[in-house]
C-alpha cells in the first residue's frame, strides 16, 4: 500500500505545480487586426495618427505654391500622403500638407528656402503637426530616367506624444 500512496497523489501535485501556469491561447473567431507593412508607431501610444492619402481636390482646396514640388507615397503606384512645394532659387518658405484624420493641414517647411533642398528630404510643421522626409536610398536604377526619380525614404509624422513612422516612396520635380 506504502508503494501505490505515491502514484496516488501524484496528480494532487502536478495539479497544485501548474495551479498559477498561465492558460494557454484560446481560438478566438475574430480575426487579427490588420499590421501594414512598413508602418510602425511609437511603443505604448494608444491612439494611431490616422494619416490619409492626399486627394488632388484636398490640394485644390488647400493649394500650395511653387513651381516645382515633392510628394511621398506608401508605395509606387498610391496617391502622396505628403505633399509639399516651392519656388526655385528662392527664399521664399516652402510649403507641405498632410492629411490627418480627414483634415489637410498645411506644414511649413523647416528653416529658409524654397524647392531647393527638398529633393535630399525636408522637414515639415506647423507649430502641432510635424513631418519629415528622410530620403534612404537612391533612385531605381531599373526606372527609366525621369526629372523626378523616385527614392526609397521615410516619412515620419508627429503631433503632440503620437508618431508614425512609414516606409515609401519619394519623388521631386515639375
Amino acid at each position: 500500500m506504502t508503494r501505490t500512496l505515491p502514484l496516488l497523489l501524484a496528480p494532487l501535485i502536478l495539479a497544485a505545480c501548474n495551479e498559477g501556469a498561465p492558460e494557454p491561447p484560446v481560438a478566438s473567431d475574430e480575426p487579427a487586426a490588420p499590421v501594414a507593412s512598413g508602418v510602425s508607431m511609437a511603443e505604448g501610444q494608444s491612439a494611431p495618427i490616422m494619416l490619409d492619402v492626399i486627394m488632388p481636390e484636398d490640394i485644390a482646396a488647400e493649394p500650395l505654391d511653387g513651381e516645382l514640388g515633392c510628394s511621398f507615397s506608401f508605395s509606387r503606384n498610391d496617391d502622396p500622403l505628403l505633399v509639399a512645394k516651392g519656388f526655385v532659387d528662392s527664399q521664399r518658405q516652402a510649403m507641405g500638407a498632410v492629411k490627418i484624420d480627414g483634415t489637410v493641414m498645411r506644414l511649413a517647411k523647416d528653416g529658409k528656402g524654397g524647392f531647393g533642398d527638398m529633393p535630399d528630404g525636408a522637414s515639415f510643421t506647423n507649430g502641432t503637426v510635424s513631418a519629415r522626409v528622410e530620403v534612404t536610398g537612391e533612385a531605381d536604377p531599373g526606372a527609366a530616367p525621369s526629372e523626378s526619380p523616385l527614392k526609397t525614404a521615410r516619412l515620419t509624422i508627429a503631433r503632440g506624444t503620437r508618431q508614425i513612422v512609414i516606409d515609401g516612396f519619394y519623388a521631386c520635380g515639375p
